[in-house]
């Protein structure tokens, strides 16, 4: 066990000043592989101006990496739900599933800014529902004929997207919450039929040409495995299964990772979160999100980490996207930035020692000769510490601090001597301390 010097506290005028301690990184010990971060559109979020997309998806700004996209099966029940969106309009096709105009177009200036994107179905066609709506919640029907068509209409949404809009889709994720029966297109299904679907969409995806395109279970809300349980159990099905997902609303600090059946090496993703209080676009919201992602990546280990929507000005008027409706950025965006910005996809996170108040995660490059620490101190008064990081960082880092007062500002650089550095995170803040290579 690490003894540690109790020092009295140090005053500095009105503030005290947590006694120092060390943290010390083991950048030889790598934990999961970070996919990355990112948020939605998911034909809710009207189009962003290329500044907007430029702040969200270049390193100029929080440098998001995946973009999350809503299938629609046919271009009449897109127009049913655009009708509620503000401008909102539909890829006109003849046949097959289609996209809200908003949302191709923002997967594309995604994808042309360096970023990935994945696709969830919101609901399967009326005809497949016990309702007969797709527009509002209902039960699905479960039979062969019904798990084919909706496997090609998925499929060939794919198709759509690579081959006509050039825009590769990474996953997809066949039933958005399927637990879940709302106003808004949804759609619930049970383990069972999860479980017997899985096969149909493998096969119309690798018959259309798309073996690489990976599938997603379940996206249950909240946090946790519950309708994935069934495909995961099958040995045969999990095979098809490459990302087991779920939603991070009321689990904000999930105790470890989740547990599941036939687990050959499934990444782990949480691919929505947002809260429905009252606009906070404060260092109080920030600090939330940022311990959410401190407990999601060290807690539950996931490679993935997801806001719900990038962009409120479709009226939203609380928490669920990471602006305010007149599109002025939340805090809690720079937050996520103090992860996404430094933390690329590819890199591993790595174990910390760590018995201060802070939370700290800590990730190195693939080559091994470049590594991020993140900071988050939610308390009241700055923590004193020192980091002992050895030589994967070089010479010096720099900070990069969210605070009440700043958003994702460089701070002067540290030297690094004999392998470790001193800084003092300031009270209610999150900051990074970056050591990258150039070409990264």
């Amino acid at each position: 066990m690490r003894r540690y010097l109790l020092l009295p506290v140090i005053f500095l005028g009105s503030s005290a000043v947590s006694c120092s301690h060390t943290i010390t990184v083991n950048w030889s010990s790598t934990q999961q592989i970070i996919d990355g971060f990112g948020a939605a559109g998911a034909g809710v979020v009207e189009t962003l101006t290329p500044a907007q997309m430029d702040f969200f998806y270049t390193s100029s700004g929080i440098g998001l990496q995946w973009y999350r996209m809503q299938i629609y099966p046919d271009l009449k029940d897109c127009q049913t739900d655009q009708e509620t969106v503000p401008n909102g309009s539909c890829v006109t096709v003849s046949s097959g599933p289609t996209i809200a105009s908003e949302d191709l177009s923002m997967a594309q200036a995604a994808v042309a800014r360096g970023a990935r994107v994945f696709a969830s179905e919101w609901s399967p066609p009326g005809s497949m529902k016990d309702n007969g709506a797709f527009q509002t919640g209902g039960n699905m029907i479960g039979n062969s004929t019904n798990y084919t068509n909706l496997a090609n209409i998925q499929a060939a949404f794919v198709t759509l997207m690579e081959r006509t809009y050039r825009v590769p889709i990474y996953a997809i994720s066949p039933q958005n919450e399927p637990e879940e029966r709302s106003h808004y297109p949804s759609c619930v299904w049970t383990a069972t039929q999860l479980h017997d679907y899985i096969p149909y969409l493998r096969s119309a995806l690798n018959t259309a040409g798309h073996a690489i395109v990976k599938i997603i279970v379940a996206e249950d809300t909240p946090w946790g495995i519950n309708i994935a349980v069934a495909p995961m159990d099958d040995a045969t099905t999990a095979a098809d299964v490459a990302i087991v997902a779920s939603h991070g609303y009321a689990v904000p600090k999930p105790m470890g990772p989740l547990s599941f059946g036939n687990d050959t090496g499934q990444h782990v993703w949480e691919t929505e979160v947002s809260d429905s209080k009252n606009y906070d676009g404060t260092i109080t919201s920030a600090l939330n999100y940022a311990s959410q992602i401190h407990y999601y990546l060290a807690n539950a280990q996931a490679n993935y980490w997801g806001y719900w929507l990038l962009d409120a000005n479709s009226g939203f008027t609380d928490n669920s996207a990471l602006t305010d409706e007149n599109s002025n950025i939340a805090k809690r965006a720079y937050a996520i930035g103090n992860w996404s910005r430094f933390v690329l996809p590819g890199w591993h996170m790595v174990p910390v020692s760590n018995s201060t108040s802070l939370l700290v995660t800590a990730f190195i490059n693939p080559a091994g000769n470049a590594g991020t620490v993140v900071a988050v101190n939610n308390g009241s008064s700055p923590v004193s510490v020192t980091f002992s990081v050895g030589t994967t960082m070089g010479s010096s880092v720099t900070p990069y601090l969210t605070s009440s007062s700043a958003s994702l500002a460089a701070q002067t650089a540290i030297t690094i001597s004999a392998g470790s550095f001193s800084a003092t995170v300031p009270s209610y803040s999150i900051e990074t301390f970056t050591r990258r290579n150039p070409e990264e």
